[in-house]
């Protein structure tokens, strides 16, 4: 069951009264290494351009969304192909004539799968430019739909049901989900949410919020202006630098998001009812 997310793992369940031999299900977690191959086409490079602790399924989406939110890509047609070298190992080769200064655009060779920025080695390296300009005060969505977001969220999910051990992103255009991506690492969720966008959609993505199940960060809320989402809701909390970055940019960015409440950190004006 590991091509799934998921894996079983004997365990000894261990209670008050009894303890007793089971089966547990467990979400995978193994490492991917990044491949890139580019460079005009009598001159290929080959680049193994990141490593990531990803759980395995949709790693195409993983390696594109990574390459679209850290600026190397534009757009779906600078792929001409992806494909896996070995279980742990994808190539991505971009197509002739896209210019690569990895000095800039690479992160350290390990990115951890739970902290984005852990590997840059300076902070003004994250802040790429932003291709989108944010529509004021648009999308707009009720108190009453955003705070459903949680059940649309927890019920979309397929691994997390088994296992609850996994993060999710998904894309939202109000009453439901029309994407949604799992992963052990938060932010590589969002770069397979974010692959997949490009994939099938049209960017930017300026009538959906972005639901994440864990906090907003810095580098959650970059990754979302990068496919020009003007909405993120975050389960967990935000920060300091996640909040400057969104007031910067017009993003709305909601977080201790529940059934019953949530804080609103920036532009307000797209809650229509507060």
């Amino acid at each position: 069951m590991a091509e799934s997310g998921m894996t079983s793992i004997p365990v000894i369940r261990c209670g008050t009264q009894s303890s007793e031999g089971s089966d547990d299900l467990v979400t995978v977690e193994a490492p991917l290494q990044i491949v890139l191959r580019y460079g005009p086409t009598e001159q290929r490079k080959v680049t193994q351009l990141a490593m990531t602790m990803r759980t395995p399924g949709n790693d195409a989406l993983l390696a594109i969304g990574y390459l679209y939110t850290e600026n190397i890509i534009h757009q779906r047609e600078d792929i001409l192909q992806t494909r896996h070298l070995s279980d742990h190992e994808i190539l991505v080769e971009l197509r002739d004539g896209i210019g690569i200064d990895l000095d800039l655009q690479m992160r350290n060779s390990y990115v951890n799968s739970s902290c984005g920025i852990c590997g840059k080695s300076n902070l003004e390296e994250i802040k790429s430019i932003v291709p989108f300009l944010l529509g004021k005060g648009k999308p707009a969505f009720s108190k009453v739909d955003i705070m459903h977001w949680p059940t649309l969220l927890t019920g979309s999910q397929t691994i997390f049901q088994y296992t609850g051990g996994i993060h999710a992103a998904a894309l939202t255009s109000g009453r439901k989900v029309i994407a949604i991506q799992e992963d052990i690492g938060r932010h590589n969720a969002v770069d397979k949410l974010i692959g997949y966008a490009l994939r099938h959609y049209t960017l930017p993505l300026t009538d959906v919020a972005m639901l994440v199940s864990a906090r907003a960060s810095f580098e959650m809320v970059q990754k979302a202006l990068m496919a020009g989402i003007p909405i993120i809701a975050a389960m967990g909390a935000t920060t300091t630098l996640a909040i400057e970055l969104a007031q910067e940019n017009d993003m709305t960015l909601i977080s201790f998001l529940k059934e019953n409440r949530f804080n609103i950190y920036s532009h307000p004006e797209r809650v229509s009812d507060i």
